[in-house]
């Protein structure tokens, strides 16, 4: 007869919250590569691009960052509420800058 001395670890636990933590890492990961288009934008701006065009490609872009917005606030899980506070905040803030520079432009 074999004795067991050590009990095989637990499988951890998956969260209740997993579709909205999955839900938050997708908008996460939405925001981070729309991030790179707001610098290049944000960049052309500043060197004085074609206003008209710039606006063009900048309103779809703080349009999305807003929805985002209403998205992560439709999430109501307690757990992940300091990371939808960041991002929310992160995303008003890529959406205030991209729309002030336009604004600023002109």
């Amino acid at each position: 007869m074999r004795v067991r001395l050590h009990r095989a670890p637990a499988a951890p636990a998956t969260p209740a919250y997993e579709p909205e933590l999955g839900r938050v890492l997708r908008l996460a990961q939405e925001g981070l590569y729309w991030q790179g288009e707001v610098e290049d934008l944000l960049i052309a701006i500043r060197d004085g691009g074609d206003l008209g065009e710039l606006a063009r490609a900048g309103g779809p872009l703080i349009s999305r960052y807003e929805a985002m917005r209403k998205e992560l606030r439709r999430i109501a899980v307690p757990a992940l509420r300091h990371e939808l506070t960041a991002l929310d905040e992160i995303y008003a803030n890529h959406a205030m800058v991209l729309h002030c520079a336009l604004d600023c432009s002109r």
